[in-house]
């Protein structure tokens, strides 16, 4: 991933290029930085910060889990725009980094079905 946000203690850094994305794009990335606060608030102080000083915060799980919230607080589109417009400008997403455009795409049409 090129664009990089950082979280940190309810702070959202984020790198200037990221103001080129659509609004939309734009709204998907923000969510997903606003669903690592929201996680990390549901954590215990102490497993939080013993995770940051010993480093052994899963990555992968961390992030594949703030997409799903994301897609779960209905801004799935939103977030699915940002993938289209990041894969655009830089290197698409990685399963690594995150949910796939996929991914995200299977758990949408299953929320649209549940809806309906």
């Amino acid at each position: 991933m090129a664009v990089r946000q950082l979280t940190f203690y309810h702070h959202i850094f984020i790198e200037k290029e990221s103001l080129q994305f659509s609004p939309e794009a734009f709204s998907g990335c923000m969510a997903h930085e606003f669903a690592h606060i929201v996680l990390d608030g549901q954590k215990n102080i102490f497993i939080g910060l013993w995770e940051l000083l010993k480093g052994s915060k899963d990555e992968n799980t961390q992030e594949r889990s703030a997409d799903r919230l994301v897609i779960e607080r209905g801004l799935g589109q939103a977030l699915l725009k940002f993938h289209d417009e990041h894969g655009k400008t830089y290197k698409a997403y990685k399963a690594s980094e995150g949910l796939t455009k996929q991914e995200i795409g299977a758990l949408l049409k299953k929320q649209n079905l549940r809806q309906t």
